[in-house]
């Protein structure tokens, strides 16, 4: 309740319903009786971040300005603006191009610098793992000399799944730094490493 953009929205209804500016305290007290509500007549339920699984099927945030999703079920994929899963939208989340068919994995080629095919494929299969909705995950490991584009690379990864205006972060100082970047995104790419901290989780 503590966000600007929830109180802007309730003021807003006062207004069209009413056709008068509402009063700070009126606010506030409405937000009162809505969090109370909330807390102990509604239902809970599980609030996700860019992907999640639901009844065995795959949806991902589009995180667009018209709320839509993409369901991916084993006879295939849409766009839907009703989904059953509930997202949140974080600082920084950008939103996904609206998907369209057609396309051939082999496209990305020519985006990412990698020796060979299979280095390809291993980072294709990455890539597709990345989509699961429960862990554990692959980490992706880029090495190469300096100028070999491997923080191209990572942005342009994370574009393709989870795009924000913090496309790649240097090293976390703590533990606690890392679980509150990643609680935050779907994606983290972190760059820069020479050695890994012993208590980064691998």
């Amino acid at each position: 309740m503590k966000d600007p953009h929830f109180k802007h929205w309730v003021g807003s209804l006062f207004y069209a319903k009413e056709g008068m500016v509402p009063m700070d305290r009126n606010i506030a007290d409405a937000l009162n009786v809505l969090q109370g509500r909330a807390l102990y007549e509604g239902r809970e339920k599980s609030v996700e971040v860019r992907i999640a699984g639901h009844q065995g099927e795959l949806y991902v945030d589009l995180a667009n300005d018209r709320w839509e999703t993409i369901e991916i079920t084993t006879s295939g994929w849409r766009v839907i603006s009703d989904s059953p899963v509930r997202f949140r939208r974080t600082h920084g989340m950008l939103a996904l191009p609206t998907a369209a068919r057609g396309g051939n994995l082999s496209e990305l080629r020519k985006f990412v610098n990698v020796g060979s095919d299979e280095q390809f494929l291993m980072m294709v299969g990455w890539l597709l793992a990345s989509l699961r909705p429960n862990s554990p995950y692959p980490v992706l490991v880029l090495e190469g000399n300096q100028g070999s584009a491997k923080s191209t690379a990572s942005k342009f990864l994370r574009s393709l799944v989870d795009p924000n205006t913090a496309s790649v972060r240097s090293t976390p100082r703590s533990e606690r730094d890392l679980i509150v970047a990643a609680s935050d995104s779907w994606f983290k790419a972190l760059e820069k490493y020479s050695e890994v901290p012993p208590w980064l989780p691998a």
